[in-house]
């Protein structure tokens, strides 16, 4: 099975239109360290058949998707 989850560095800002916890839009800088999912894009209720991908901070808080890859990979064991 293709590896699903990542961590790594940005490749550039991402910032979101949508809310985090704190009700403000989450905003991810370029060189900021992320872990990223790969998701199977759900839009109006639909699979697509596309995929999207999840950032989150280290932490696992705030969100931010995107229809793109933007993370300098790194070899992390445990995020397979």
């Amino acid at each position: 099975m293709p590896k699903r989850k990542w961590k790594g560095t940005l490749t550039k800002d991402l910032i979101s239109l949508g809310h985090s916890i704190k009700n403000l839009p989450p905003d991810f800088k370029k060189g900021q360290k992320v872990i990223c999912w790969k998701k199977s894009e759900y839009v109006d209720g639909e699979w697509t058949g596309g995929y999207e991908y999840h950032y989150s901070d280290l932490d696992g808080k705030d969100l931010v998707r995107t229809s793109k890859f933007l993370i300098e990979e790194y070899e992390e064991k445990d995020l397979d």
